[in-house]
């Protein structure tokens, strides 16, 4: 396969500090815009992942995921940090409860009181 010309769903891609631009161009009466992704691995995944669905893409008209805004890739972006967040902040509730059931039992006398404790309530 030819490596040139280059295939009509093609990006240019540039860097400006510590941001990468991602210049996709016009197609059809469509007009060409670009989006700003963070110097970062989520950015360049992100990055990637447009370039990937602009291959794809049977039309790439702006405000899909071969030509997304830049709303939707900060959007997609900050709901993706979100989401890793809560599951940060989920771990360590875990990691919280496991330690106060553990400070409980050894109040309680170890594990078979404790055990004995949570039958006489119904618990267990």
């Amino acid at each position: 396969m030819s490596n040139y010309p280059a295939p009509s769903y093609a990006a240019y891609i540039w860097t400006v500090g510590d941001e990468l631009h991602l210049g996709l161009p016009p197609q059809g009466h469509n007009k060409g815009h670009t989006v700003i992704l963070p110097m970062t691995e989520k950015g360049l995944v992100t990055a990637i992942d447009i370039l990937r669905d602009r291959e794809r893409a049977r039309a790439l008209t702006v405000s899909t995921p071969g030509a997304p805004t830049q709303y939707e890739v900060w959007a997609a972006m900050k709901a993706t940090n979100k989401k890793k967040r809560e599951e940060r902040e989920a771990a360590k509730a875990a990691v919280a409860r496991e330690r106060e059931a553990k400070a409980l039992i050894q109040q309680l006398g170890g594990r078979k009181a404790a055990k004995n404790l949570l039958k006489q309530l119904g618990l267990l």
